[in-house]
C-alpha cells in the first residue's frame, strides 16, 4: 500500500526537477505519455509506482576535442607508466559525444523507504553495445 507521505514527496521532487533542468527533464506515466509536474500536487490518474523521471544529459566537449588515453585508464589515475609497449600511450581525440538521458523510475515507496531504479541511456547505443 502507497504511502501518502511518498507520493507528495515524488511530486515534489518532480515540480523541483522540472524548475531546475527546464527542457532537459519529462516526467511521463504508466502509460508512457508525458505528465506536467504541477498536475502531480492535484489529483492525477498517475498513481504512486508509476511515475517515470526522464532526464536529458549533454556534454559539450571543448574546440579541438578531449583528449583520452586508454592505456592511462587501464592503468589507473596513480601508476607509473612502464616500459612495454602496452603501457604507451594510447590517445584518442574525442570530437563528439552521444547525446545522454537519465531515466529514473521511482518504486511506489520511494523516497521514504525504497531507492529509486536508474538507467543511463544512450540512444546512438543498443542494450547489447
Amino acid at each position: 500500500m502507497a504511502d501518502e507521505g511518498c507520493w507528495a514527496e515524488q511530486a515534489d521532487e518532480a515540480v523541483a526537477l522540472a524548475a531546475i533542468l527546464e527542457d532537459a527533464f519529462e516526467a511521463r506515466g504508466p502509460s508512457g505519455a508525458p505528465v506536467e509536474p504541477e498536475e502531480l500536487l492535484g489529483d492525477t490518474e498517475v498513481r504512486p509506482g508509476e511515475l517515470r523521471f526522464f532526464m536529458s544529459v549533454e556534454v559539450a566537449v571543448p574546440d579541438g576535442g578531449l583528449a583520452l588515453d586508454l592505456a592511462r585508464a587501464r592503468r589507473g589515475e596513480g601508476s607509473c607508466a612502464g616500459s612495454s609497449v602496452q603501457d604507451q600511450a594510447q590517445i584518442y581525440i574525442l570530437q563528439h559525444l552521444p547525446p545522454v538521458s537519465l531515466q529514473v523510475e521511482l518504486p511506489e515507496r520511494y523516497p521514504l523507504y525504497s531507492a529509486p531504479t536508474f538507467w543511463l541511456v544512450c540512444p546512438w547505443i543498443t542494450p547489447g553495445e
